[in-house]
């Protein structure tokens, strides 16, 4: 970074900016980023309160606009524009390589006076720093980074936003086109007073165009008013580290509205930070909600005080995957609660802290007439008991894992019994036959899916060989077998014979639904090769050609083919 003595002075001749707040800035600044960057100085220095009348636009990037800490310059648009203050626009990486790289902006305050659109829009922009600037009243995004990556936003305020459009945030974060936005860090930044998302996250259709790899730490959101937070659209890799969320104003029938909504995103991780989530009326909204295609977020260390009544902190669609609570805890509330989690994943360790010698976490399930109360209680040897209406069903411990008294976990079976046992997305079941099947969805008929286990045995039947066709020797005698899933083997070597003869013939259930060709060895030393037949019509295994002089000497079957269930 360049002294401020070293940079150029608007106000200076031969600039002579009037800075008055009446008088259009932007020919003066036109002017000091064009000998900027032909005297190679690329710090312009602003002061008073310098008024834009058309976009400022920074070509090339390079530079830097400064105000010290004590003469700090407020930048607000002329009477009548509503546009943009500054632009850079490079290219998407999808469109060429030309980005605007090395942009800052340090202790200066932009006002849009509730006129102005947008404060700064940054496309294709590498290393852009905003350090101590305070962004405030703007009808459209305060800051617009599209496909910008590798920067920083330091000790910055973005506070009372103007417009009421909640598709733009206060700060936006794009992927561009064809690729991404990624390693943007904020340090210390705080978002106050704002009818509108404080940030939004927003990745495109495709895979390759991510949002990702976002660090937010020591930040603040504050008196927010009837919008959601932070709202994060198909991200990855989003950090919150000692950051804090605090109460957000409005009635609970206004549009729900949450601290973070999670749409689509993955490995989402908020660490030893602080929520402080009330609303009032009669119902509250939750502090994260996440939908079904989500996975992996995790709370650490978080400290949470919630106020809440009918809706809870945390609330997932049924179907989410991943959500991990480690170590986090309320203040003077009921512990850490999900709502609406059917068929999710949830740990919680250790979220319930329960503590003494018959200490135990307790979960009702009440509705009308139907009553179930289960609890879980850590035993003195280590154990832990599982009891439903006082009654024990399992008890776990490192030793014997999972133990249920009754006689062993029982699953009744059938496909369409609906007890399935289901691990992730896989189901098992147990066919007619009494063989264990495996399906990556629900079945939909008793043979669906494949065997796992069959109750089979696996047996080598020899084959009875045709057409004066003979076994090589004892020890290399024509076998074949299938095993559980419908893999049929078929080894062993003959003699004698003649070409274009049946050798032997597959019984039903060894028949492959098409016809199979095979190639063979044709001699001792596999030089020779010889080319078989299996006819799907009949079974019969055909020798047909062979390139040894005394071609059926000695033929080697060594094949193995798939055959339909």
């Amino acid at each position: 970074m360049y002294e401020v003595e070293q940079a150029i002075d608007i106000k200076a001749p031969p600039y002579n900016a009037k800075t008055n707040g009446v008088d259009d800035d932007s020919p003066a600044i036109i002017q000091a980023l064009k000998d900027a960057n032909t005297k190679g100085i690329g710090l312009i220095k602003l002061s008073g309160n310098v008024t834009i009348g058309s976009t400022i636009t920074i070509n090339g990037g390079n530079v830097g606009f400064i105000a010290n800490h004590i003469s700090k310059a407020n930048v607000q648009p002329k009477s009548g524009y509503s546009g943009t203050l500054f632009e850079a626009k490079g290219q998407y990486r999808s469109e060429g390589t030309t980005v605007v790289p090395n942009i800052s902006f340090e202790n200066i305050t932009f006002n849009g006076l509730e006129i102005a659109d947008k404060a700064l829009y940054i496309k294709g922009g590498y290393k852009i720093l905003l350090s101590k600037c305070r962004f405030l009243k703007f009808t459209g995004e305060f800051v617009y980074f599209d496909q910008v990556f590798d920067s920083w936003i330091d000790k910055c305020v973005f506070d009372y936003s103007a417009g009421t459009d909640l598709s733009k945030p206060l700060f936006m974060l794009n992927y561009g086109s064809g690729d991404n936005t990624n390693q943007i860090h904020f340090n210390g930044c705080r978002w106050e007073n704002f009818n509108r998302p404080a940030i939004k996250l927003n990745s495109g259709p495709n895979r390759y165009e991510t949002v990702n790899e976002i660090k937010f730490i020591s930040c603040k959101w504050e008196s927010v008013y009837k919008a959601d937070f932070i709202v994060l659209n198909r991200c990855a890799n989003i950090n919150f580290a000692l950051c804090n969320f605090a109460m957000p104003i409005g009635l609970s029938s206004d549009k729900p509205f949450y601290g973070i909504r999670v749409n689509n995103s993955n490995s989402i991780h908020i660490m030893a930070s602080e929520a402080e989530w009330f609303v009032s009326g009669d119902t509250s909204f939750p502090f994260l909600y996440a939908d079904s295609q989500s996975s992996n977020i995790s709370f650490q260390g978080n400290l949470g005080a919630f106020v809440y009544n009918t809706r809870l902190p945390i609330e997932v669609e049924p179907g989410f995957l991943g959500l991990n609570l480690y170590g986090a805890y309320e203040n003077g509330y009921p512990a850490n609660k999900v709502t609406n989690a059917a068929d999710s994943v949830i740990n919680m360790v250790p979220v319930i802290n329960a503590v003494g010698e018959n200490a135990a976490v307790n979960m009702t399930f009440q509705k009308e007439s139907i009553y179930f109360k289960w609890a879980m209680r850590p035993q003195s040897d280590g154990s832990l008991n599982i009891e439903r209406n006082g009654v024990l069903y399992a008890k776990y411990n490192a030793d014997t894992k999972l133990f249920v008294p009754s006689g062993g976990a029982y699953f009744s079976g059938g496909w369409s019994s609906g007890s399935l046992l289901r691990i992730g997305g896989y189901y098992l079941w147990v066919d007619k036959k009494n063989s264990l099947r495996m399906k990556i969805n629900p079945p939909t008929s008793d043979n669906d899916g494949i065997i796992v286990a069959s109750n089979n045995t696996f047996n080598w039947y020899e084959a009875t060989l045709l057409n004066r066709f003979t076994h090589y020797n004892t020890s290399m005698r024509i076998e074949y077998a299938k095993d559980a899933q419908n893999t049929v083997f078929i080894r062993g070597a003959s003699s004698k014979g003649a070409l274009n003869r049946t050798v032997f013939n597959l019984p039903a259930g060894f028949r492959p639904s098409k016809d199979q060709y095979f190639v063979a060895v044709n001699d001792l030393n596999g030089v020779y090769v010889a080319n078989l037949k299996i006819d799907s019509s009949n079974g019969n295994v055909i020798l047909m050609s062979a390139s040894n002089p005394n071609p059926t000497d000695f033929v080697r079957y060594d094949i193995t083919f798939k055959v339909d269930s």
